[in-house]
């Protein structure tokens, strides 16, 4: 008794499909020859389209972004204004930009130093994301 049990555990196993398996039609659900399996060939070619297939997505993933995006033109000399942090915004009716400021230099290519225009040079550098250019 205790072998009939096992026998059809395993058989179950054995016939058991994911529902991917099943929409996209895969070996297992379909019956073949041996010789029909496939080889180690078709399964490398198989694995060199899906990682093109990959890659050209990746790149329109990309592109799609890219365009989207506007890059920040700031540099020395320009004016300024600097997004004020959320935690000491009080309401929808307080201002979100303070300044100007005139960036003195960069520190890396996406974060400036800054002064006022009063000459007080403020100690923390701050990243382009912050920042927005100040038309005059």
């Amino acid at each position: 008794m205790g072998n009939e049990v096992y026998t059809l555990q395993a058989s179950l196993c054995e016939e058991a499909m994911t529902p991917e398996e099943l929409r996209h039609g895969s070996y297992s659900t379909e019956d073949f020859d041996e010789d029909m399996k496939p080889t180690i060939d078709t399964i490398e070619a198989i694995k060199i389209q899906v990682a093109i297939n990959l890659s050209r997505y990746q790149e329109e993933t990309l592109r799609w972004r890219n365009k989207k995006v506007r890059p920040r033109e700031i540099k020395e000399g320009d004016l300024v204004l600097r997004r004020i942090p959320k935690s000491k915004l009080k309401g929808k009716m307080h201002n979100k930009w303070e300044g100007p400021f005139l960036v003195t230099s960069m520190a890396r290519p996406e974060a400036c130093r800054l002064r006022t225009l009063y000459g007080v040079e403020d100690p923390y550098s701050w990243n382009k994301d912050m920042l927005q250019r100040y038309c005059v």
